[in-house]
Formats: C-alpha cells, sequence, structure tokens
C-alpha cells in the first residue's frame, strides 16, 4: 500500500473516531436523500430490518430486497405484504453468476458462504443450502436500472468483494450512495477501494465492539463520479 492510500486512511480513521464521539445520525441522513423517486437495493436484507427504516423515512420509495435464505425472504413478504413498492430476491449478490453453498446460521443474521465466522461464539451453523448467484451488474440489467439513490451491502464477510464488483456501476455513476458493513479483515480494504474509487467518506451508522476489540461497522459513502 503505497504511502498517499496509508495517509488517506490515516485521516478518515480520525475523522470516524471523531464521528463517533460526535454521533452521526443515520435517520437524519437518510431523510436528507431518501425521497419520494428514490431507489434502495437491499444486497443481505436478512429480516428487513433496514427496509423498515427507510419505509420509516419515506414510504413511497422504490425497494429492491435481496436475499439467499428463502425463509427470511417469506418472513419479509409476510411482514411487508400491503407494500406494492417491494419487490423481493431469493438469491444471493456474488462477484461472478453460478451457485454457492450458503451455511445457515443461527442467528440468521449471520448466515454466509464461509464455514468459518469472525463471531463464532456468537452462532453455530444449523443447516446448509445451495443458492443461486448473480453479480450486481446483471441485476442492474435485468431489472432495466439505470441509477439507484443507496446500494446497501451487508453479506456477512463477502461485503468487500461485492464492493469491488460494483467498481464499474460506481464509475458509471450508477449508483449515488452505499452503505456497507465493514469487519475487522477488511475494514482498510474498504476503505482503500473506496478512496480509489472517487467515493466521499460521510458517516458510521453503528459499530461494535467485543472485549474492546473492534468487530465491524455500518459506513456510508457518497459516489462523487
Amino acid at each position: 500500500m503505497n504511502f498517499i492510500i496509508v495517509s488517506l486512511i490515516q485521516k478518515a480513521s480520525f475523522v470516524i473516531s471523531y464521528l463517533i464521539k460526535n454521533s452521526f445520525s443515520e435517520n437524519k441522513f437518510l431523510k436528507t436523500i431518501i425521497v419520494d423517486e428514490a431507489v434502495v437495493v437491499d444486497v443481505g436484507s436478512n429480516v428487513g430490518s433496514f427496509i423498515k427504516l427507510i419505509l420509516n423515512v419515506n414510504k413511497k420509495v422504490r425497494i429492491y430486497s435481496i436475499e439467499p435464505n428463502i425463509e427470511l425472504i417469506d418472513l419479509q413478504k409476510k411482514k411487508f405484504k400491503n407494500r406494492k413498492n417491494i419487490k423481493f430476491y431469493n438469491f444471493a449478490i456474488d462477484t461472478k453468476e453460478g451457485s454457492r453453498r450458503l451455511y445457515l446460521r443461527t442467528p440468521a443474521s449471520h448466515s454466509s458462504f464461509f464455514k468459518t465466522h469472525q463471531e463464532e461464539k456468537f452462532n453455530k451453523i444449523i443447516d446448509s443450502a445451495e443458492v443461486q448467484t448473480y453479480t450486481l451488474e446483471k441485476f442492474f440489467d435485468d431489472q432495466n436500472i439505470n441509477n439507484i439513490t443507496l446500494l446497501k451491502i451487508d453479506i456477512e464477510g463477502h461485503d468487500y468483494e461485492v464492493f469491488r464488483s460494483a467498481k464499474d456501476l460506481l464509475l458509471n455513476s450508477k449508483i449515488d450512495y452505499i452503505k456497507i458493513e465493514a469487519n475487522q479483515e477488511y475494514f482498510e480494504k474498504i476503505m482503500t477501494f473506496a478512496l480509489e474509487s472517487n467515493l466521499k467518506f460521510l458517516g458510521i451508522s453503528k459499530s461494535f465492539y467485543f472485549k474492546n476489540k473492534y468487530n465491524f461497522m455500518d459506513i456510508y459513502f457518497k459516489n462523487k463520479n
């Protein structure tokens, strides 16, 4: 990693530290970007908690919910059964099309493509299933999406790879904002890629520490391309 990137990460780390102490408000921020015409793609939508947050901000927004766990998609369909502005997709977003084995855990939010998990103390594998995979570009093409307001990525350790796979979409200004989960292993890589791709760091919506050790945080970026 060259000196400039290291320097930028250090500056970003300082800003992150400052924002954690001075409270970045996710709800207030979302109110500034989630207008009636907004489009949100939720990759790894789980039980629909983020969808509920978005709807609390604006009930007219168009939402694409992507979740490989069929039980969770069925749960969302029941939860949001009266919402015609939400589309549900039971597959996974990956760096290539095909299929992969999904390891189902309890809690369901920890399910992932990987047998090992950085938070194994808090979860256990209960089953596995073969799931279909698509790239983000393929998904955008299939749905005739030219631009979205917000892309949320929360896929348990695979976030960085999918983030990188969205580079062309970012450079072509098809995504305005990104929310991504950055765990301890991939934080620096995510920050480096964001800075190299002309994304502006905006703030952190939540962070999790265990025994005074950083585990993960959710980061917002603005696409400046």
